[in-house]
């Protein structure tokens, strides 16, 4: 049985940040934890907080 990634981990400023998978589709997935959005796009990470 193989397992995908269900989080992914962004560091910063010492402090890291691990968010949980929210949703895929063909072309993106997003990762979300309280105000932090990440969207991965192809080879492109896309960031919001706030």
């Amino acid at each position: 049985m193989i397992l995908k990634n269900r989080t992914v981990s962004i560091t910063n400023n010492n402090k890291t940040f691990v968010l949980e998978k929210a949703e895929a589709t063909v072309h993106e997935t997003v990762y979300k934890k309280d105000d932090m959005t990440a969207t991965v796009k192809g080879d492109s990470l896309i960031i919001h907080q706030g």
